[in-house]
């Protein structure tokens, strides 16, 4: 079942992330909302802004002109409230879980699940009360009765119904909705999906009722608002998206083989459906109440529906939709929500699909929208919470713009250097050992080729003394033992290794040429260098004498190398070849065990280092797809990080070195967002 359960996760995309953490509940308390500075221009914020990432659906007060939504803020857990205008962020707060927004009494209804239903006030955050309910991970959202202000919650197959007044509990539903597996009875099936629509005071639930992998379904129930009793039911596909509006529901559904559906329904008998061709998986629903009409993206498609006998009045193609979602649309400004799979939003006129044009407007975001390449995490992270991200720019196909996160309570940075024109290229990037101590940051730049050091968090740079020939530093290896023998390693493109004794001020080529190097992440007497070339692996412990270990896995030349420590005598290493073969070593080189056979492509490792290499969490990233061991790579086995990360088009991965008491996935993605992702085993 738990196989299943991770199937499921995979199919319907589920929108909240497993990352947040949840603050214990209880009684009524009160909280005050966490500061977080403000960015003060839109698209272009100062150093220091904060970077959102939007991971719920989007909740419009047009009135008050705010969108509140749970996500994160610089890699924390937050409760967003946005500015409807810009996206800027106006407020994070620490309660988190599935929303409601009930604008006219000012309230937000937070399902913290474990934790309990929290009433907000929807202006200041503070917590007016908090129901306990049966504990359940990741609930259904809640919903509420537009005139009577009345809560639904959700847990398994029951609603409860909660005064907000009272915060009291005045009704426990339980409902009934047979569950299938594989044409076996299977019991109960819980609540999946919600939604109300105040205008017939009607309650719709969804539940999956049959699954048989690849084929799932779900069946929606109608529920009438006050008594809730079953007014109707219908089965529709898995992959459907729907809204109310104005007594009936409104939806499309993309069968797997077949037709996409677009239905209405009232609820009870009358089904209304057409079929036409696939034009793309459900991407979005919104209702424009001023207008009149419903707008249903469909892949990169939005249709204009007016509701009478569900005409389509238009159908545009939207290139936000290329990859991003339709979140939410607000009458207040006029204006569609769009947030990519890694929750940056950009916002667009709804003018736009009938008399006017103009162009989208990107939130204010701290990181621009490209792909990150690489991520670092200060050796001192549990203390300082520092880290280094690597974007891709237009300067030059080798490198990008280096941005450093002091505090995340003040918000990434750009990390300047000293080259000249507006592009700075950086090529490769590293923390000392000793940060902690030192504050010491490394960059390698191209054009020229040097290597700067900063004890300031990337204000002010100071180059290399020695010069480098030309091309580019791919990897910068500090020594485990930096703050003792101040030792440095770079690797250029061409296989030319150099070698720093001083913190990086002068460097000497070494006359081992290699494809890769790794160096063992282990304090020791001395230190423990592996390096690649022309499919042989090599060993040193000074980078100048090297010593034949044996053949690369397949005699190939590697993509990735990288040194662990381990139980036995010898390392372990990691190595992936440029024919596909990821392979792992336990005895420092002399032999190899296919992990596993795949495409040819670029990727990249994060090992919890520090853990015992029997329970060893190993994450690999190749192809924007995260495959996780927590046993070292002895074997592989789908994780929580890896469903959660891996919908974020991760570019990049990372792991705090303190995982046994963080065990935090930190992924970079395709449009430049950096989020942290829950990344421990599952029970």
């Amino acid at each position: 079942m738990k196989r299943l359960h991770g199937s499921l996760a995979l199919i319907v995309l589920l929108s909240l992330s497993a990352c947040s953490l949840l603050r214990p509940g209880g009684g009524p308390v009160v909280r005050s909302e966490s500061a977080v500075p403000l960015p003060t221009a839109t698209g272009v914020p100062p150093a220091g802004a904060p970077q959102i990432a939007i991971l719920s659906p989007l909740h419009v007060d047009s009135r008050a002109g705010r969108l509140y939504a749970t996500g994160q803020v610089n890699g924390q857990p937050k409760l967003l409230v946005l500015d409807a205008a810009d996206g800027r962020l106006l407020a994070a707060w620490d309660t988190l879980g599935q929303l409601a927004l009930d604008a006219a009494r000012n309230r937000l209804v937070v399902d913290g699940g474990r934790q309990g239903v929290s009433l907000l006030d929807a202006t200041t955050g503070e917590v007016a009360a908090v129901v306990a309910l049966p504990a359940q991970d990741g609930p259904p959202a809640p919903q509420i009765d537009a005139e009577t202000g009345l809560v639904y919650a959700f847990r398994a197959a029951t609603v409860y119904t909660i005064d907000p007044a009272t915060a009291a509990i005045l009704e426990a539903t339980p409902l009934t909705v047979a569950h299938t597996v594989c044409d076996e009875p299977a019991g109960d099936a819980p609540i999946y999906q919600t939604a109300y629509d105040p205008a017939a005071s009607r309650l719709y639930l969804s539940f999956i009722s049959y699954n048989c992998i690849p084929w799932v379904s779900m069946t929606l129930v109608a529920y009438d608002g006050q008594e809730l009793t079953e007014l109707g039911r219908h089965d529709v596909d898995i992959r459907s998206q729907f809204a109310p509006h104005d007594g009936q529901l409104f939806g499309a559904s993309v069968s797997r083989l077949g037709p996409t559906a677009y239905w209405a329904w009232d609820g009870a008998a009358q089904w209304a459906e057409t079929n036409a061709d696939f034009i793309g998986p459900p991407t979005g629903i919104a209702v424009d109440g001023g207008r009149g009409v419903i707008y249903e993206a469909l892949g990169e498609t939005l249709r204009v529906i007016a509701p009478n006998g569900r005409v389509v009045r238009s159908e545009t193609a939207v290139p936000l939709l290329a990859g991003s979602a339709l979140a939410a649309y607000d009458s207040g400004h006029d204006q569609l929500y769009f947030v990519s799979p890694s929750g940056r939003l950009s916002l667009w006129p709804a003018a736009n699909l009938f008399d006017a044009q103009s162009p989208p407007l990107a939130a204010p975001s701290a990181l621009p929208a490209a792909p990150v390449t690489w991520l670092a995490l200060s050796p001192n992270w549990h203390n300082d919470n520092t880290m280094l991200a690597l974007v891709e720019n237009e300067c030059a196909a080798a490198g990008g713009g280096l941005f450093v996160l002091l505090d995340p309570a003040v918000g990434w940075q750009p990390a300047t250097t000293p080259t000249a024109g507006a592009c700075q290229t950086v090529t490769a990037a590293a923390f000392s050992p000793d940060y902690a101590h030192d504050s010491l940051l490394f960059a390698a730049t191209a054009e020229p080729t040097t290597v700067l050091r900063s004890v300031d968090g990337g204000r002010s740079w100071t180059a290399a003394e020695s010069p480098f020939p030309a091309g580019v530093v791919r990897a910068l290896l500090p020594s485990p033992t930096y703050g003792a023998d101040q030792t440095l390693f770079a690797l250029l493109d061409d296989g030319a290794l150099y070698r720093s004794r001083d913190g990086g001020r002068t460097w000497r080529a070494m006359a081992q040429p290699l494809d890769r190097l790794a160096i063992l992440d282990a304090a020791g007497p001395r230190l423990d260098l592996f390096g690649a070339r022309a499919g042989q692996l090599l060993r040193s412990d000074d980078g100048e004498t090297w010593t034949p270990v044996g053949p690369t896995p397949n005699a190939e030349t590697l993509l990735l190398l990288s040194a662990a420590p381990s139980s036995g005598p010898a390392p372990a290493l990691y190595a992936f070849t440029a024919g596909g073969k990821f392979a792992r070593s336990l005895d420092g080189g002399l032999s190899w065990a296919g992990v596993m056979e795949t495409s040819a492509a670029p990727v990249q490792l994060a090992v919890a280092v520090t853990m015992p290499d029997e329970t060893r969490p190993v994450f690999l990233l190749h192809q924007r797809t995260i495959v996780a061991s927590y046993d070292g790579m002895s074997s592989i086995w789908a994780a929580t990080a890896a469903d959660e990360a891996g919908r974020y088009r991760p570019t990049a991965v990372a792991l705090p070195p303190d995982f046994a008491a963080a065990p935090f996935l930190f992924v970079g993605t395709v449009d430049g967002q950096v989020l942290r992702v829950r990344a421990d085993a599952l029970p």
